[in-house]
This record gives structure tokens, sequence and C-alpha cells, in this order.
């Protein structure tokens, strides 16, 4: 974990001196120099990993069956991705630099472009084990950049530009499509009521969602998740709680901040509300936390928002710990204990 803790710090203090110069005209090249240092150690770290993240080993095989015409990924832009890296090198170290670019830019230009708070952020990425995933789930960290990325298109309300990011992220992993209809749901207002009478009904009907749902998943490609290693029958215990506390601070600052209406973070609350309720079907769905993860993304922008509505500068420094706290729980409970991700220890592609 040293290795990462040290890109952190790195990325942290040179996106504290971008932070600083936002928005002034007469430093606006210092500031870009600033953003893209506190790129470069995160992709340092990713590019040159050998051997970490759980699915790595598929990724590398899949680089050579692609190119040698022996096997294929459903999503043609995801294996045209590795034919163009293929052109260059035979390789595939460049693949796996080439995709944790790809990834972290859209992350970053994201994050740069909608964060109020940009160095929050960046350790919200870390701490909240986006970061992680990405390493291992490569295609989906991909798509979900490009949301995160696309998300600005939801702001404008121009459909065009966000359904072809979307599109485009589909071909790299299907999940992308389940952030077409988000488009449509910007502008629904938060409100605590609805959301706890939406809880309770799924409570209460669990049992026959539950019947509903397992149909439903069968009927997919993802049938086969239910006959595999990856099928589980315990429910995410710890990962819900945490989840379900950070929702907790989205909906108190929703319905008491005095901050102005402000429809983004609205959008922000209903997808992590999303992202709670789609943690109660782990006990019965294989991976469906997969899902979860792909809408709490929006967190790396929604929690600096969050923290910043409360107007006590006090208050505010005990919920910005508070925050941190609850995800570096999750990220030991994770990393360490469950041992999801391997992403430790980390090794680079020096000791082949």
């Amino acid at each position: 974990m040293t290795v990462y803790l040290i890109m952190l710090a790195i990325s942290l203090f040179f996106a504290s001196c971008a932070g600083r110069l936002r928005g002034m005209q007469e430093y606006r090249r210092n500031f870009r120099v600033c953003a893209v240092l506190s790129f470069l150690p995160f992709f340092i770290v990713s590019a040159i990993r050998f051997e970490v993240g759980t699915d790595w080993s598929i990724y590398d095989r899949y680089f050579y069956a692609i190119n040698e015409g022996t096997d294929q990924f459903k999503e043609r832009i995801f294996n045209l991705l590795n034919k163009a890296v293929y052109v260059f090198s035979s390789d595939s170290q460049l693949f796996f630099a080439v995709t944790a670019a790809l990834s972290l830019i859209f992350v970053f230009l994201a994050i740069y472009k909608h964060s109020v708070y940009i160095p929050f952020s960046i350790l919200l990425f870390f701490v909240s084990t986006i970061y992680f995933n990405s390493l291992n789930q490569m295609r989906q960290g991909l798509a979900m950049g490009i949301f995160l990325f696309a998300f600005r298109y939801i702001e404008k309300r121009d459909w065009k530009k966000y359904f072809l990011w979307i599109l485009i992220g589909a071909g790299i992993h299907l999940s992308a499509l389940l952030f077409l209809p988000l488009y449509f749901i910007y502008g629904w207002k938060a409100e605590l009521k609805k959301h706890l009478i939406l809880f309770g009904a799924i409570l209460v009907f669990m049992p026959v969602l539950k019947v509903v749902l397992i149909k439903v998943v069968s009927l997919t490609p993802y049938a086969w998740y239910f006959e595999s290693l990856f099928k589980q029958n315990d429910f995410l215990l710890a990962g819900f709680l945490i989840s379900f506390l950070i929702l907790v601070l989205h909906e108190y600052y929703n319905n008491v901040s005095d901050s102005e209406e402000d429809t983004s973070y609205s959008f922000m609350v209903n997808m992590q509300w999303l992202s709670t309720v789609v943690l109660l079907c782990t006990g019965f769905i294989p991976q469906v936390s997969r899902i979860s993860s792909a809408f709490e993304v929006i967190a790396l922008l929604s929690v600096p928002k969050m923290v910043l509505r409360e107007k006590n500068r006090n208050r505010r420094i005990v919920v910005y710990c508070i925050v941190t706290l609850l995800f570096v729980v999750r990220l030991i409970y994770y990393v360490y204990i469950c041992g999801f991700f391997h992403v430790i220890p980390y090794k680079t592609f020096f000791s082949r």
C-alpha cells in the first residue's frame, strides 16, 4: 500500500496547487501544469503495474487472443482498442498503459471540470476504491470514467453528445447502458419522503422482487454468473451500511441546508440512492455490486458539493472527516480483509 499512498500524496499536492490557481487567467498555464502533474502519479502506478488486479490475467490473455483471432470480448470498441495497441507493440504492457491513461483522463477531466473541491475529489477517487476497481474491472472502469466525463452533457441537456459518449462506453463495457436512462431523471427533485417510501416498499416486496430479478438476470448474457465462482449468497453488509450512511448525509444536506436549489446536486442524491438500493440485492444476484459501483462514481462530485453545503466551518471539517473515515474503513475492509481487487502486493513489469 506504500506505493499507492505515495502516489496519492504527490497527486494531492499538485491538485491543491491547481485548486489555488483555478479561475486565475494569468496563471492558466500553471494551473494546467499542476493538473497534469496531479494526474501523472496515478497514471504511472497504473501503467507499470504487473499482475495487479483480479482480472489482470484475463485482459492479458485476451490481448493476445483478440489479435490472434482466437477469442474476443462482446464489446467491439474494446476489441478495436486492443488491435490498435497491437499495431505498435505485441507486448500487453502497452495495452495496460493505454487503458489506464484513457480511464484516468476521463476521470480527471470530469473532476477538474465539475468538482467544487478538486483535491477532495481525487482523495475520494482513491479511498472510495473506485481507483482500485479500475485496476481490476478495466472495461467497466473506463466506461464509468466516460460517464463521469459525459455528465457535463446531462447538465447542458445535450442528449446527442451524451448518448454518443454513453454508446461509446457501451462499446467498451455493456454496463454503460445503465447510464442512458439517467439523462431523463435529471431535473427530478430528490425528496426524502419519496426515497423513504420507495425504500420501504422495496424492503416489503423484496421476496417477490428477488424471484423476478433472478428470473430477469437468468434471461440475460450474465446468467452464467449463477453457476460460476462469482456466485455468492452473502449480503454485502459492510458495503451497504457505509453506502447508506453516505446517503443519509446526502439526504440531510439536501433537505436541511439553506443552500440554493441545485438541480445537479439533486440528481447526484438520486444516483447515490440508486447505488445504495442496488446493494440490497447483493445476497442473491452475483456481481450486482458492480451496478452499485457504476452509480456510486458520482460521489467523486457529489460528496464535495454536499460538504460545502455545510456553512459552519467547524462542522464542515467534521463532515469531511466523517466521510473520509467511512470510505477509509470500507477501503481497509475490501482491500485487506476481503482481498477484493487483488491490488496488493504491488508489482511492476520490471519484476518480470
